[in-house]
């Protein structure tokens, strides 16, 4: 009776190990197709040209080519990458930047206003900041395409090698990284071209491609079942973060320091998309971020304003590429709205 028993035992014990063994070699020749292919890059093999840069890549390449440096620069998360800086320069006069990315919490904005004022030495005259909550978030960590650069990183990290190195080798394992690296491969057999930086202007407006009207309510229908979890993530958004508050503050220190006009905007999401969130509470999380912002400006060189609501600036609701962003129609009547009743003040200042 004892011999089935051991049997059962002896097969599971071999299954497990053939198991394991095959998880092992899975994941090595994973790392490996990750690091030989180097889709973004990040490992200097150059065996193979990168399929694309992140968006924190293309935004520093495109700044470090755009000669002479601005003097206004629009800053935030990828929402404020439909913001043009032609019309910036229409109402101004001033030169102007978009720098955009992915995600982008208040380091983040503090570090790229360093980098143009330290790095560039850009003689910045007006900021354009986007501020939605989300850049506040108390617990979620900053998009991983940041922390690969350095550039980036150092600014608000002690240990920025730690942070790159420990990215980098994560992201030897990941699955994102292995589609990018057969989609990299793929592009290398076929005979196809890569050029990272189609779409984009000198002056880092990248030039989105509307939709048809389905695809668009598509992902808008999306973004409203599934943005309060997967990207505000409104379960753990008990408070503003105090750290994130800061760089917010010494982004503002930086601005008078160098005599910086500022124009922070809450930006809108589409509004089938703000409603749920109201429904599900974060209107206490967007009066409070609505509240501290405006707090900290002097309502004069400072300027705050609340876009979270589309009527607020007399936007259209036709005017979105999807639930999270604008197209460039409503990014320009959010400019003309707030930058041409301030046109008269700004040179009265100068």
């Amino acid at each position: 009776m004892a011999k089935p028993v051991k049997n059962s035992e002896f097969l599971a014990s071999r299954f497990w190990k053939l198991f394991l063994v095959t998880l092992l070699f899975v994941l090595i020749a994973n790392s490996l197709l990750n690091f030989l292919i180097d889709p973004y890059a990040m490992y200097g093999t150059g065996l193979v040209d990168p399929i694309a840069q992140t968006g924190y890549e293309k935004k520093l390449l495109l700044f470090e080519q755009y000669d002479p440096p601005p003097n206004a620069l629009i800053v935030g998360s990828s929402r404020v990458e439909i913001l043009d800086p032609e019309i910036v320069g229409e109402l101004t006069g001033k030169r102007c930047f978009v720098w955009g990315v992915p995600d982008a919490k208040s380091e983040i904005i503090y570090s790229i206003v360093r980098i143009a004022l330290e790095e560039f030495n850009a003689p910045i005259e007006i900021l354009i900041v986007g501020v939605e909550p989300e850049i506040f978030h108390p617990t979620t960590s900053i998009n991983p395409q940041a922390k690969v650069i350095e550039r980036y990183t150092k600014y608000f990290n002690d240990s920025p090698g730690w942070m790159v190195m420990l990215e980098k080798i994560g992201r030897l394992f990941s699955i994102a990284q292995t589609r990018s690296s057969i989609a990299s491969l793929w592009l290398l057999l076929s005979g196809g071209e890569n050029n990272p930086l189609v779409g984009y202007r000198q002056d880092g407006f990248i030039e989105f491609e509307r939709e048809n009207p389905e695809g668009r309510d598509r992902r808008v229908a999306r973004a409203v079942e599934n943005y309060a979890d997967k990207k505000f993530v409104l379960s753990r958004y008990d408070r503003l973060s105090g750290e994130r508050k800061n760089y917010w503050e010494e982004t503002l220190e930086l601005c008078r320091a160098n005599n910086i006009r500022v124009y922070a905007i809450m930006t809108p999401v589409h509004p089938r998309v703000y409603q749920r969130l109201l429904e599900l509470g974060a209107g206490r999380i967007y009066e409070e971020a609505s509240q501290y912002v405006a707090g900290t400006m002097n309502g004069t060189t400072e300027i705050f304003r609340d876009y979270s609501d589309l009527g607020s600036f007399g936007g259209n609701i036709d005017y979105y590429l999807d639930g999270y962003h604008m197209d460039h129609n409503n990014g320009d009547i959010l400019l003309y709205d707030l930058l041409s009743d301030l046109q008269p003040d700004f040179e009265a200042d100068n």
